[in-house]
């Protein structure tokens, strides 16, 4: 499987205007991790002054309205994430890199705040461990004085694993060859703690299987996915072909997760296509548990895709046998409130 997102022209136009509508100063209190949109006063006001900043004629600013909540969405999740290494600092007046489509690029992000001298050394000593930025983390830690080092690591609450791990390369000075043992060791380390920590920042992930010894990758990746921990960079690495010799396992292990991946912004588009290529791994049980992702997306109102015409479709291209499953499965007594979820977003559950 060959699949990679490449965004239409109005998509990356309304990218870039609407991005830029995010970064305004009277936006960036929408941003902040303790904000909610739930149709408050609070979120009233915001709509106001997002329509006023539009450089966009009035039939376009609904549409537009949307992806401005939709990217201020994707700004405090990132917040969020990032908390758990930059601690406060993360509420920050950050400038995000974004790509075309609409996503902040956190790679990117994270390589300009490791880079920023106005940002604490100790915050992006953190962030360079966790993007695996080898030079920073060597560059960094010649910087922060003696007596703070350990009293600072030894009071982290999150982080600590991906910290020690790079701890005994730094103290060597960077040894080379250190490096390598250090590369090699990358898989004998223990996942649950570690694979948790990892996803603090979505792409670590990804930069971590990069990482990895070849003959390694796939045992992690089976892990990863096993553990339902597959973020959407991860995801779209995966089917973009760059591992494909890994797919096949993958898929195999819980091909539900790898599908439900593309139900995040901004891959949403590439879901049908993607379940094209997973029926023959996507078991029944699979099936249902996507469905029920899709409805949690409909139910929570999110309006950054039109999740009950992607239900409908994923459900009417889906394999009779699937469809049949769900329709016994769902007649049973104890299911009746998940039948009634279901059933609300596709009438003719019983009758296809």
């Amino acid at each position: 499987m060959d699949i990679v997102f490449i965004p239409t022209l109005k998509h990356m136009a309304m990218a870039k205007v609407t991005t830029a509508v995010c970064e305004h100063p009277d936006i960036y209190p929408y941003t902040l991790r303790n904000f909610r949109f739930d149709q408050s006063e609070e979120e009233k006001q915001f709509c106001e002054k997002a329509e006023k900043i539009l450089p966009l004629a009035k039939t376009l600013q609904p549409l537009a309205l949307i992806w401005v909540k939709t990217l201020c969405l994707e700004i405090i999740s990132w917040r969020t994430r990032h908390y758990k290494i930059l601690y406060s600092a993360v509420d920050n007046l950050i400038k995000f890199c974004w790509r075309s489509d609409g996503s902040i690029d956190s790679s990117k992000t994270a390589e300009a705040l490791v880079r920023n001298e106005n940002f604490y050394y100790i915050h992006r000593f953190n962030l360079a461990c966790c993007y695996f930025l080898e030079k920073d983390i060597q560059d960094l830690w010649m910087r922060i004085p003696k007596n703070e080092k350990y009293f600072s690591f030894s009071h982290l609450f999150h982080a600590r694993e991906i910290i020690e791990f790079w701890l005994p390369w730094v103290e060597s000075g960077g040894s080379a060859e250190l490096l390598d043992i250090l590369k090699s060791s990358i898989s004998d380390l223990p996942d649950d703690v570690f694979l948790v920590e990892l996803t603090i920042a979505e792409v670590c992930l990804r930069r971590f299987v990069e990482k990895l010894p070849r003959d390694k990758r796939l045992e992690w990746l089976k892990k990863i996915t096993k553990h339902r921990l597959l973020t959407r960079d991860l995801a779209h690495f995966l089917v973009s072909g760059q591992l494909r010799n890994q797919q096949i396992a993958v898929f195999t292990e819980d091909a539900s997760v790898v599908l439900s991946s593309f139900l995040s912004w901004p891959l949403q588009i590439m879901f049908i296509d993607v379940a094209g290529h997973l029926w023959d791994h996507l078991s029944v049980e699979n099936f249902l548990t996507v469905l029920i992702d899709i409805c949690n997306k409909i139910n929570d109102g999110q309006k950054d895709f039109d999740y009950s015409e992607l239900l409908n479709e994923f459900w009417t291209i889906s394999p009779l046998p699937h469809r049949e499953f769900v329709g016994n499965k769902l007649k049973n007594p104890d299911k009746r409130s998940l039948r009634t979820k279901i059933e609300k977003h596709i009438p003719h559950l019983f009758t296809k």
